[in-house]
């Protein structure tokens, strides 16, 4: 009972045997001799003394093996950053490490240890690592240790230097101190000049890119499919941009190639104003964001107007690359892909010629420059670059050999209406009233509506609706007819009485589709005119040649008499009633 009670009053003071299991099992070994050699009185004065020795060595070995344990255990306390590789001595690996500070860009103190064996082959310049307790060894490489630091543009980039980067830091005051820096070996692609980094212990770990660029980032749409898709090139651009993707995350799938004969990434699509160029990249970026964004953002979208990048103070357009190029590669430093997408790039991509005959051609010309050399340059935007134009003429052919082109041609009726409305009627079934045979005939009976006559030469020839039909005639031709519904429901609703209709139908879409081309074609000069007609109304040899559009008045346009309610919604909607020839025609919309 004594001794029971005994073993509880010890375990009640902290001591518990049990706690030495926890330790290596050597310490217990080296535990278990000392406790098996206490001494006692009765020894004899040899067995005494030779117990001693055995309990002071094993002593000795348990706190030699302690210390080791205290070193190995390290400290992340004031972390160190690889500055530079040194020569081996005898065989284990040497490096100069600095310390860390979490807030000053410039670097500290050199200090030079060496590496344990399994890691020589694991440290890069500008990692973070953990040194032994007493700072004489690294056991540790810190890669998920984030870092601050402050911001820095890089001013110039000498590789024969062991500090290659110069870097003017950002401050307060008017001045701002210059820097000399390395680039983590991490990073990639590696810094640029004009690139906004992060600086830290006096290396580059992480781009930064202005706030304002926040604005290049968009955020794709997630209704969309291939079926939003009409006609051969769209879909076979949609293909192209979607397999460099792939082959981008999935390497391992595709043959192996150099960098001589690897494929371009970057694309222009150009072709006349509304055929699907910026549409094909929406439906593009619609698919990519569901496939490849899915809990974890793998692609980075961005996008802007070529226009917005030439701003109206000089150097604003080269600013705005970097900006946009910085972007890019913080996104490939994550680990991202950067899909880069330039709109009516026009004004980026003028031949020399016409950027010299601008009034700002000096500001035009540095940007044109700046915007070539980042896509073939030594330091050019990363990942998938999407141009698209409207005119390819304006290009020479030095720009036009850095890109992957793809011409789309105009939209003709087919795709306009067997593919483009047809897909809305089915996949929109509930906008729609009567069959889609009904909706056909009305749309087909549009397209043959004379709207006005254009000079070809000295010959006078008419301009029907079918000469001037795009996507964005598409578009705009079904929002107008949605709206022309809800503007009768809201009539209707004031003065208590049904809705003469509460659906598109096939009179609505005539009316509206003969009523859009019109707007647009009165609004035409000699440069639209020869820019947007298609090739059915003349060759394309012959389209310089085109002069003077002149369209009708609206209540002079012969609608077919089957669809014509151009009365019966210009009363509904509030509109000035015009006398036309067809205003005694009886309107077949029903309800």
């Amino acid at each position: 009972m004594r001794g029971m009670e005994e073993q509880r009053q010890r375990c009640n003071s902290g001591f518990s045997p049990v706690s030495f299991y926890d330790l290596p099992g050597n310490i217990r070994e080296l535990h278990g001799i000392y406790l098996a050699n206490r001494p006692r009185k009765e020894d004899p004065l040899e067995v005494f003394q030779g117990k001693q020795a055995r309990q002071d060595k094993a002593v000795e070995e348990i706190l030699g093996i302690t210390a080791s344990a205290m070193e190995q255990k390290g400290s992340v306390t004031q972390p160190a950053v690889v500055t530079r590789r040194l020569p081996a001595l005898f065989d284990k690996s040497r490096f100069e490490v600095r310390p860390l500070d979490r807030v000053e860009a410039a670097l500290g103190r050199p200090l030079f240890v060496m590496a344990d064996a399994g890691l020589k082959d694991e440290i890069l310049i500008g990692d973070v690592v953990v040194l032994t307790a007493n700072g004489g060894r690294i056991i540790d490489v810190d890669r998920a240790m984030l870092r601050s630091g402050e911001n820095a543009t890089v001013v110039a980039v000498r590789p024969d230097q062991d500090f290659p980067f110069e870097i003017e830091l950002e401050g307060d005051g008017h001045l701002s101190r210059r820097i000399e820096a390395l680039g983590w070996e991490r990073l990639a692609p590696p810094p640029g000049v004009g690139d906004r980094v992060k600086v830290m212990g006096g290396v580059i770990h992480a781009f930064a890119p202005k706030e304002s660029a926040g604005r290049f980032k968009k955020i794709p749409r997630e209704d969309l499919d291939n079926s939003d898709l009409h006609g051969s090139v769209p879909n076979r651009t949609l293909e192209l941009i979607l397999t460099k993707v792939d082959r981008y995350f999935h390497r391992e799938k595709y043959p192996p190639r150099s960098n001589r004969y690897s494929d371009q990434e970057a694309i222009l699509l150009y072709g006349p104003p509304g055929v699907g160029k910026t549409w094909t990249i929406t439906v593009a970026w619609s698919i990519l964001n569901r496939k490849y964004n899915n809990g974890k953002e793998r692609i980075v979208f961005l996008g802007i107007e070529g226009s917005a990048i030439e701003g109206s103070l000089v150097g604003s357009g080269p600013r705005a690359l970097r900006e946009l190029r910085g972007l890019a590669k913080q996104a490939v430093s994550e680990g991202r892909l950067p899909i880069t997408f330039i709109n009516e790039a026009g004004s980026l991509l003028r031949s020399r010629e016409m950027q010299g005959m601008m009034l700002d051609g000096g500001s035009s010309l540095s940007t044109h420059e700046q915007f070539l050399s980042m896509l073939s340059g030594p330091d050019e935007i990363p990942g998938i670059i999407l141009v698209d134009l409207n005119l390819e003429k304006l290009l020479d052919e030095a720009t036009r050999q850095r890109f992957q082109t793809v011409a789309y041609p105009h939209i003709d009726k087919v795709t306009f209406v067997e593919r483009m409305f047809k897909t809305a009627y089915q996949k929109e079934s509930g906008l729609f009233e009567g069959s889609w045979d009904e909706i056909r005939r009305g749309l087909m009976s549009a397209l043959n509506v004379t709207i006005g006559t254009v000079l070809i030469g000295s010959s006078s020839c008419p301009v029907r609706v079918g000469n001037i039909i795009s996507g964005r005639l598409f578009d705009k031709v079904i929002q107008e007819s949605l709206g022309y519904v809800d503007q009768t429901i809201f009539n209707a609703r004031e003065k208590g009485v049904e809705p003469f209709f509460s659906s598109v139908t096939a009179s609505l879409l005539h009316y509206t589709l003969v009523r859009r081309a019109w707007s647009l074609f009165k609004c035409w000069g000699d440069k639209e005119a020869r820019e947007r007609l298609t090739n059915e109304l003349v060759r394309s040899d012959k389209m310089q040649s085109i002069s003077k559009p002149a369209a009708l008045p609206l209540n002079e346009i012969a609608m077919s008499p089957e669809f014509d309610c151009r009365t019966v919604v210009e009363e509904w909607n509030g509109e000035n009633v015009q006398e036309c020839p067809m205003s005694n025609v009886k309107c077949t919309m029903s309800k």
